[in-house]
């Protein structure tokens, strides 16, 4: 199920049900048929283009979250900021997924929330609204709130209205989302472009998939750069010669 197809049914469902589709720093949280789209793009930033594109074609806005600290993606090297750039001009937002783990208290969150946003927000358009990557506990259940910053997981998004998540493969569909829309339930709906492909796959076709995808992406960055693979083998080629 975790198609583009079906992604795109799922936003055409909210729209036949009389959903609107808010930012989360809108002011109507406390309305009924509101859903919050979001993306956090701990490692497919290619994927995340194709939601994008979805949801432009139907005429609905989300946020996207980029993560400074991914081991995956730079958030500074042409491929993401030219994505960036793109998704933006859908009419799309940009936020910080931010990565709380790396803190051990909460000044500390704060501190390292508003350097890194000052420092990004240099060379993109990012809003001042954070998601956090892998939450804890303490995250979840603390109602966090940091000044200037909209947290997705403050309590009037997570806990006071429905929140549906495709985290770890999760079936989310099974979970009364359906019935949920049925009643016009507000929403939280978050996605990671890494689940999502043109064709249903599996865990291990997921995983296949991605780092063919990075192939690509490590090719187009070489080349980019007055380099290619075929140099780099030419090299390493020379390389083992030595050692004969």
């Amino acid at each position: 199920m975790f198609t583009y197809e079906f992604y795109g049914s799922c936003i055409k469902l909210f729209k036949k049900s009389g959903y609107t589709f808010e930012s989360f720093s809108s002011e109507k949280g406390d309305k009924k048929n509101i859903v919050y789209l979001r993306h956090d793009i701990d490692n497919d930033f290619l994927g995340a283009y194709n939601l994008a594109k979805i949801e432009k074609e139907n005429g609905v806005k989300s946020i996207f979250f980029v993560q400074p600290n991914s081991d995956f993606y730079n958030m500074m090297s042409y491929e993401c900021m030219s994505l960036i750039k793109k998704i933006k001009n859908m009419g799309h937002e940009i936020g910080l997924h931010i990565d709380a783990t790396i803190t051990k208290e909460y000044e500390e969150l704060v501190d390292y929330t508003n350097s890194t946003f000052n420092y990004y927000s240099n060379y993109m358009p990012i809003s001042k609204i954070i998601s956090f990557h892998q939450p804890s506990s303490y995250i979840l259940n603390n109602n966090i709130v940091i000044n200037g910053f909209i947290n997705t997981y403050e309590k009037r998004f997570f806990k006071d209205i429905k929140y549906f998540s495709d985290s770890n493969r999760r079936i989310f569909w099974s979970d009364s989302f359906y019935d949920s829309i049925e009643k016009g339930l507000s929403m939280q709906f978050l996605t990671h472009p890494f689940w999502w492909a043109y064709f249903e796959q599996s865990i291990y076709e997921a995983y296949y998939n991605f780092s063919k995808k990075m192939d690509k992406y490590v090719d187009r960055s070489l080349k980019r750069n007055d380099g290619s693979l075929s140099k780099i083998a030419s090299w390493l080629n020379n390389e083992l010669n030595e050692y004969k």
